[in-house]
């Protein structure tokens, strides 16, 4: 195929003429102009491809930080339940702990003093925002966490002091549960299971089979042993101090136990029945304070775990009807 002819006119000839190429120079050329067109093809191509795909180096350096904000975000769901197992530790050293034993509760806001929200972010431009955003506030969850435990130490030591210099008094404390068995009705008003109306229930049930050992949960004196009306067989520990336990619905008391006599925490007075107006064979206990009933749910600490606490707190909270 001929090469196509180029041609400039020439003044002196007054005429067209064809330009004479040198093919050297022609390849060069044409050589050029393609590696130019395929230098900025290629810069293209590249461009299109790192902006949608990313290198091998980068896939796997992505993957690692979808990884470690996975484990931050657990991390602090973690955090979360550790700070509700602390309010749970907070709410039962207030209410049960420190109100038995006189001491003045440390309030909420003081035990989360000096939190406050999580503090803004520091500029990092080696995260998103969004990432920086999340290791701030799990930062600021193990500075909560941190200060809680602190203060609840410091709860604890304060309530050892408190014994060794009151032990006496604490041997007094109603603070064991008075039977080995689960707790099935709690404190408050309640539908009675025989008269079928509501009705304050003083006390907490704990479900049993008749004769069941039934024990002291504090040192006093026995103030009564009778057959009580609706009670049934019931005795009644005073324990000094202001404090007063009642143990009812009993099927017998323990033999040779008499008014007036000594006992210990621990010592075994009675076993259960179903004497009285009952729906079923159980024991009826009650904590009074100064002349007034209190919650038993508050007197069990000593031999109560604190799942066990949750537990009976869940119980009390849906619980309708009582035994007796």
């Amino acid at each position: 195929m001929n090469q196509p002819k180029h041609y400039i006119y020439d003044e002196d000839s007054c005429r067209f003429v064809p330009v004479e190429s040198n093919k050297r120079e022609l390849f060069l050329l044409s050589m050029s102009l393609w590696i130019l067109n395929g230098m900025v093809f290629g810069a293209i191509f590249l461009s299109l491809i790192s902006t949608f795909y990313a290198t091998p180096a980068e896939l796997a350096l992505k993957a690692e930080n979808d990884f470690l904000i996975e484990e931050v975000e657990d991390s602090k769901r973690t955090m979360t339940q550790l700070m509700g197992q602390l309010d749970d530790l907070a709410a039962q050293d207030n209410e049960m702990y420190r109100s038995i034993l006189g001491l003045n509760e440390i309030p909420m806001a003081e035990r989360n003093a000096s939190m406050g929200g999580a503090r803004a972010p520091e500029m990092d431009l080696s995260v998103a925002p969004s990432t920086a955003q999340l290791l701030a506030e799990a930062r600021q969850s193990v500075r909560q966490i941190e200060q809680r435990i602190r203060i609840q130490n410091d709860s604890y030591e304060e309530i050892k002091r408190y014994f060794n210099t009151n032990s006496d008094k604490l041997k007094h404390i109603p603070a064991i549960k008075p039977v080995d068995n689960v707790l099935t009705s709690a404190y408050g008003m309640r539908t009675h299971p025989v008269m079928g109306y509501k009705t304050m229930h003083g006390g907490v049930d704990f479900r049993s089979e008749i004769g069941s050992p039934v024990y002291a949960t504090g040192n006093g004196t026995i103030s009564s042993r009778r057959y009580a009306g609706t009670y049934g067989r019931m005795i009644i520990i005073d324990h000094g101090y202001g404090f007063e336990t009642r143990y009812a619905h009993l099927s017998s008391y323990v033999e040779g136990i008499q008014e007036g006599q000594r006992i210990e925490r621990g010592d075994l007075i009675g076993y259960t029945g179903n004497s009285g107006m009952v729906s079923g064979p159980h024991l009826h206990y009650e904590v009074l304070r100064n002349g007034k009933h209190v919650d038993p749910l508050m007197y069990l600490f000593a031999n109560t775990t604190p799942e066990e606490f949750k537990l009976y707190q869940e119980l009390a909270a849906t619980d309708h009807a009582s035994m007796d």
